[in-house]
C-alpha cells in the first residue's frame, strides 16, 4: 500500500498474498518466519479493516486497547482460533529481532509449518470475506424489495 491510501480489507489481504510470496522466496528460515507472520498480521488487518467500516470493532473490541489477536479473536469469533495460534507465535517473532547474530532460534520446520498457517490463514480470511459480502448484499437486496 502507498503512503496515503486508504487501508482497506482487499489492500491488506493483498499484501498478506506479497508477504506469503517474499517468505516462500527467502533463504532462511529466520526470514521466512518473520514474513510468514507478517503475512498474518497483514491477512487479520483485512478482517479489522472490514469490521470497521461495518462499525463493529468499537462494539466488540476489548477496552482499553490489545492485541491485533485479541481485537481479531473477539470480534470474529470463528478466527478465534487462528488469532490464538499467531498471537502464541508473536513472541518468537519478536525473540528473532532481538537474537539477529545469535544461533538460529527457528528451525526449517518451524518456518515452514507457520509459512503454510499463514497460508491457510490468509485463504480462510479471503473466504471469510465473501462469505461477509454475499451476506451483506443478500441483505440489501432483502430490504430493498
Amino acid at each position: 500500500m502507498d503512503e496515503g491510501d486508504i487501508p482497506t480489507s482487499a489492500g491488506y489481504l493483498t499484501a498478506a498474498w506479497r508477504a506469503i510470496a517474499e517468505a516462500s522466496a527467502a533463504t532462511s528460515a529466520a526470514q521466512r518466519f518473520e514474513l510468514a507472520q507478517v503475512a498474518a498480521v497483514r491477512a487479520a488487518s483485512a478482517v479489522i479493516a472490514d469490521e470497521s467500516l461495518a462499525g463493529r470493532v468499537r462494539r466488540c473490541g476489548p477496552s482499553g486497547g490489545g492485541s491485533l489477536w485479541r481485537l481479531l479473536g473477539s470480534c470474529v469469533p470463528e478466527l478465534a482460533e487462528w488469532a490464538d495460534f499467531f498471537a502464541a507465535t508473536a513472541p518468537l517473532r519478536r525473540g528473532l529481532r532481538s537474537a539477529r547474530s545469535a544461533e538460529p532460534v527457528i528451525s526449517e520446520r518451524m518456518a515452514d509449518d507457520l509459512l503454510r498457517d499463514a497460508d491457510r490463514f490468509a485463504h480462510e480470511v479471503r473466504a471469510w470475506l465473501l462469505r461477509r459480502r454475499t451476506r451483506t448484499a443478500h441483505a440489501r437486496s432483502g430490504a430493498a424489495r
